[in-house]
Order: C-alpha cells, then sequence, then structure tokens
C-alpha cells in the first residue's frame, strides 16, 4: 500500500510538471495571423503576418511559408500596404497608425527587406532624409514607389500627389541622400552611372549617385514661368528647402553643397502679345512679378477692355523689366453689313464708340428697340473722325391673320378654363361650408 501510494504521487509530481510545462510553452507560441500575399517577380510567395502580443503588434515576413524574419514596428499597426521589388530588395510601404481606428497618428512608413530575409530596414516619417515632405498619407497618399537601379546600387523612386522623391541606400540600408523633383520623366543611365531627370519645363538634370549636379551640368539655365530647387541650398543667399518654388522673374543665384548655378527665370504671360492688335477685350494672367499697365500698378490677372494703345510692364529681381506693347482698336464686333437689315431684340457689340442716326456716343453695346431706318458711325474716341458708318434697316413686327385667329382660340381657352376652375373652387368650398355648420347644430 505505501509503495503503492508512493508510485501514485511521483505519477502526480510529473504530471503536474508537465502541465506547467506544456502551459509555458503554449505561452511561448503565438499563433500569426495572414495578412496579404505578393507574388514576386521570380514566382515566390512573400506574405506578411501579423499576431497582437499584449498591447503591441508583431510582424513576421515569410517566404514561401519556409524561411522567415519578424519585422519590429515599434507597435504601428498596419494601414494601406503597397509592394514593389528591385533586383535585390523587397519593399514594403504605405501608412501606420497607432490602432486600426486612430487615424490621425498615421505616418508614412518603408520597410525595406534583403531578399533572403536575412535582415530588414524600417524608414519612418521622421527617419528618411526629406521625408517629411509626406506629412500625412491621408492628403498626400503615396501612389507608388518605382525601384530603378544603378551600378553601385539601387534607388526608389516615389510619387504622391505629381510631387516625386528619389532615395539612395547604402549597402546597410541607410538612406545616403535623397532628391525632391518635379518632373515627367526620371531614369539611369547604367552606362555612365548617371541620374537624368526631365522637369516639366523640358529642362534635364543629371545627378551622380548621391544627387550630387554632375560636373558637365549646364551652370546656367533659363526657365519659364517658375522652377523648383531640388535639394537644401542657398537662394539668393537665402536659405531654403529643397522642393521650394519661384515664380518672380530675375536673375537666381542657387548654391547647394558642391554646386552654384545660376537660373535666369522669365515670367509666363498668357493672353497678350508684344506689337498685337486686338479688335476685342483682352484678358491677360502673368506667372509673376509686379505688372504696370500704363504705369499703373495692376493685378497679376485681369481684363483691358478701353480702345487704345498700351504699354504692360513685368518688373521682378535685381532691376528685372520685359515691356508688352499692344493695342485695342474700334471694331464692330456684330457682323451688320452696309445695307443689310436687324431685327428687333438684336444686339450690336462693339468696341470703341457708335452714334446712332448721328444721336448720342455709346460704348460696348446697343439693343435694337424699334423698327425703321439706322445709321451706325464708329468712332475711337468722342474727338475723333467717325472709323466707319454704314445703313442697315429694322422691319416691323408683323402678325398673320392665321396667327392672330389661333392666339384668340388660345386666349378664349385659357380664360374658360380659368372660369370653370374659379366655378369648381367656389362650389367645393360652399359645400365644405355646408357640412361644416350641418355637424355643428
Amino acid at each position: 500500500m505505501k509503495k503503492f501510494l508512493f508510485l501514485f504521487a511521483l505519477f502526480s509530481l510529473t504530471f503536474i510538471s508537465m502541465s506547467f510545462n506544456l502551459k509555458a510553452h503554449a505561452d511561448d507560441i503565438e499563433i500569426y495571423d495572414h495578412l496579404k500575399t505578393f507574388e514576386t517577380a521570380s514566382g515566390d510567395n512573400l506574405s506578411l503576418d501579423r499576431t497582437r502580443n499584449t498591447s503591441y503588434y508583431k510582424y513576421r515576413a515569410n517566404l514561401n511559408y519556409s524561411k522567415a524574419l519578424d519585422i519590429d514596428l515599434r507597435g504601428y499597426n498596419w494601414g494601406n500596404l503597397l509592394f514593389t521589388e528591385s533586383s535585390r530588395y523587397y519593399l514594403f510601404y504605405g501608412s501606420m497608425q497607432k490602432s486600426p481606428d486612430d487615424f490621425r497618428s498615421q505616418v508614412p512608413f518603408i520597410v525595406r527587406l534583403e531578399k533572403d530575409l536575412s535582415k530588414y530596414k524600417v524608414y519612418f516619417n521622421d527617419d528618411v532624409v526629406n521625408f517629411g515632405y509626406i506629412t500625412s498619407l491621408i492628403e498626400y497618399p503615396i501612389n507608388e514607389f518605382i525601384a530603378i537601379e544603378n551600378i553601385s546600387g539601387d534607388y526608389y523612386f516615389g510619387t504622391y500627389s505629381g510631387k516625386y522623391e528619389l532615395f539612395s541606400f547604402d549597402e546597410d540600408l541607410n538612406v545616403k541622400s535623397s532628391i525632391y523633383v518635379t518632373s515627367k520623366e526620371c531614369r539611369v543611365n547604367i552606362a555612365i552611372d548617371t541620374i537624368e531627370v526631365e522637369t516639366d519645363d523640358n529642362d534635364k538634370y543629371y545627378f551622380d549617385d548621391e544627387f550630387n549636379l554632375i560636373s558637365d551640368f549646364n551652370l546656367e539655365k533659363n526657365a519659364v514661368g517658375s522652377f523648383t530647387i531640388y535639394k537644401d541650398s542657398y537662394v539668393n543667399e537665402k536659405y531654403t528647402t529643397a522642393g521650394t518654388s519661384f515664380n518672380t522673374p530675375g536673375k537666381y543665384t542657387i548654391r547647394d553643397d558642391s554646386h552654384t548655378y545660376t537660373v535666369n527665370l522669365k515670367e509666363k504671360l498668357i493672353g497678350i502679345q508684344n506689337g498685337h492688335k486686338y479688335h476685342e477685350f483682352v484678358e491677360y494672367r502673368s506667372t509673376g512679378g509686379t505688372i504696370t499697365l500704363n504705369g499703373n500698378v495692376v493685378y497679376l490677372n485681369g481684363i483691358v477692355s478701353e480702345v487704345g494703345e498700351y504699354t504692360l510692364k513685368v518688373s521682378g529681381l535685381d532691376g528685372y523689366e520685359s515691356i508688352y506693347k499692344f493695342e485695342i482698336e474700334p471694331k464692330l464686333i456684330t457682323e451688320v453689313e452696309d445695307g443689310g437689315s436687324l431685327l428687333i431684340g438684336d444686339l450690336l457689340k462693339f468696341t470703341g464708340y457708335v452714334r446712332i442716326n448721328d444721336g448720342d456716343y455709346i460704348k460696348d453695346s446697343y439693343e435694337i428697340k424699334q423698327s425703321g431706318t439706322y445709321k451706325l458711325s464708329l468712332y475711337k474716341d468722342k474727338t475723333s473722325e467717325p472709323l466707319e458708318t454704314i445703313y442697315f434697316s429694322v422691319p416691323e413686327l408683323t402678325v398673320s391673320k392665321r396667327d392672330m385667329t389661333w392666339a384668340y382660340i388660345i386666349l378664349g381657352v385659357a380664360i374658360a378654363g380659368t372660369t370653370l376652375a374659379t366655378v369648381l373652387l367656389a362650389t367645393s368650398y360652399k359645400r365644405k361650408k355646408n357640412i361644416s355648420n350641418n355637424e355643428t347644430k
């Protein structure tokens, strides 16, 4: 009996010990929920899984479900998730937030993985050079990252809201440098190991692998309308951050950490051509500068409608001036033939002044209100001789007997209908009143 009790106690202790060990191991096991699987260029499956550990999330990247790499995202939760790759790296990017409903905590991110999943690097909003331009992925969503390569490594070309930022990485997955561009195209010339950027104004820039302007870059360029600096620089000796645009015409001296160059900026004036003659009002718009019209300061956009000769001057930095001369000539805009005819209600439009039948001077327009014979004279101003005189007639409005008959029929039907409606309404009202009186009694 004692032997049996001893064996039972030993068995009980062993069972309890195994139970504690199993529970301890069970506590160590983390179940990862599958988030998303991306098919790589080589046909592999790159999956991203997630588990919640106490108060924060943990993530794991799996390659073909056989090789895994844990990723620490500092307690952030995935928001939108996108994927791209180059020949050397996998890249997840998008937005993250502290909790699924906390949109105010969103930050942009990049997770870069070695293709053999040996190590990774996470870039948050405050970790990447110039990454602060993506201040909020709600306001500036990242549309895509395009991986392009040169001899020495990879560059990631990120796009958002029509603006771009190019990143260069070193072998340790750190950002070496970045550049802000507003461009139509970006490509890498592998043969000479340079980055070529074609800008919106059709100019081309060439950079080395750290985004420094290459020495044979045109150190003096001409721009129209506006231009943007691509690196933090001193512009006319004032420190200016990358991505700043300028539209005041004139000469700009730009000095960054590797080059000093000059930009000669000319305004873009829309609506006015120098030396042109117009026969109606002129609407203009300038991209920048200070504008005067015949010596008077005016807005950057406006309308000139008076007949006369004009000088429009655009002033800018360091005595910059650009002058446009034009003229608005008097002209009868509405087509009227001499000896022709118009109708009552027609509107005559013109620049300058006209006199109808030698009456008062009229400006801009005149409405025909009665029949008769008209003499129209066109003048540049109230003191000049007439530039043109034409005659036209306006016939009386006539109505045929048939049209009058139909008019009387329609009028009679309308009167009869109105009378009938009035009688019906009165009858209905009287009936309702009688019913009301009977119920009262």
